[in-house]
């Protein structure tokens, strides 16, 4: 047990200096570490790595690039990392997937070192039997959780934050049409007016018709990068100005003032349902708190909980219950406008 828990020491200071490093080496070490993996991944696409085929028409040579054999993985792994690579992106994160990957099990290591530091002295159970099991499957599966936490709480100030400049989006962009500005130029100005993230995605848009986009698909673009209700109504209703005509100004106003009534209600929802929210907060927590005080004032009263199997099958059933009732609370408490 002295040499696991060496290991686990040595494991949680290495993941500790590891994320020290890369706050301090900041974005641009981050942006430095992309730019030698898309060299790499440049390379399988030489004329070395190529298969060589001809066409029977015009005799002419076509190279077709071949991945090589380590390139592939399997497609649930795939599947995974393009999600949480959409989700880094979303969250402003400059994290390779991989390496959120690894925080998390860092994490998720020095949760179960810290549970069996505060109570292996405490629960005895701990250490042996099924007890030992249960106690690493729950703390690490709430450590590897933490981080995605995080990423999701990150999601949701930005997409909160980006719905609220929305309003100030369509006012300046009307009132530069107005000024004679095209559309692009429009859209250009508006976002050195604004702020992040709208301002950055709004930059995204105008380099895209840069480099030779279509219309059409650098607005479709922004709006799969977004996914805001607003923003996709205005995009909507550009997109059928852009195809039928029309006073383009005078359709943003009527949007802003449908975006501003919605936002009004949106409020007045949240207020009325303040006290719901909170009562769910206090609920969910509750039974945490409860067991975390009992746990201290009288520590072989919980450990049943640990070290018996009726007591495991209870604590579990508890935890699955627990959840349960969160989503309940939550689909109650949420009211789409």
């Amino acid at each position: 047990m002295q040499y696991i828990f060496a290991f686990g020491v040595f494991a949680v200071v290495f993941f500790i200096v590891m994320f020290v490093f890369n706050i301090i080496m900041g974005k641009r070490s981050q942006l430095t570490r992309r730019l030698k993996e898309i060299d790499k991944t440049a390379l399988h696409y030489e004329i070395s790595d190529m298969s060589v085929t001809y066409d029977k028409n015009d005799n002419d040579v076509v190279l077709e690039p071949v991945i090589s054999k380590e390139t592939k993985s399997s497609q649930w792994t795939d599947k995974y990392f393009n999600y949480l690579s959409d989700r880094l992106s979303k969250a402003s994160l400059l994290y390779r997937p991989k390496e959120f990957v690894m925080l998390s099990f860092g994490s998720a290591l020095v949760i179960i070192l810290l549970a069996f530091v505060l109570f292996g002295s405490r629960y005895h159970g701990l250490y042996k039997g099924f007890g030992f099991g249960i106690m690493i499957l729950i703390t690490g599966a709430l450590g590897f959780i933490i981080p995605n936490i995080y990423l999701s709480f990150r999601i949701q100030i930005i997409k909160s934050r980006l719905s609220r400049q929305v309003g100030d989006m369509i006012l300046l962009l009307s009132n530069y049409l107005r000024a004679g500005h095209s559309f692009i130029r429009s859209i250009e100005l508006v976002s050195w007016e604004l702020q992040s993230p709208l301002a950055d995605e709004l930059k995204i848009f105008t380099k895209d018709m840069n480099l030779g986009a279509s219309f059409t698909d650098a607005l479709d673009d922004l709006e799969k990068r977004t996914k805001d209700e607003d923003l996709g109504l205005v995009i909507t209703a550009i997109q059928i100005n852009h195809q039928i005509g029309g006073n383009l100004s005078e359709i943003l106003d009527n949007i802003s003032f449908t975006i501003r009534e919605r936002l009004r209600l949106k409020g007045e929802i949240k207020t009325l349902t303040a006290q719901g929210r909170m009562t769910a907060i206090v609920i969910s927590l509750l039974p945490v708190g409860v067991a975390v005080i009992v746990s201290i004032t009288n520590p072989e009263f919980m450990s049943l909980l640990f070290t018996e199997r009726i007591g495991q099958g209870l604590l579990a059933f508890a935890v699955l219950l627990e959840l349960i009732g969160i989503m309940f609370i939550r689909k109650i408490i949420e009211i789409e406008v």
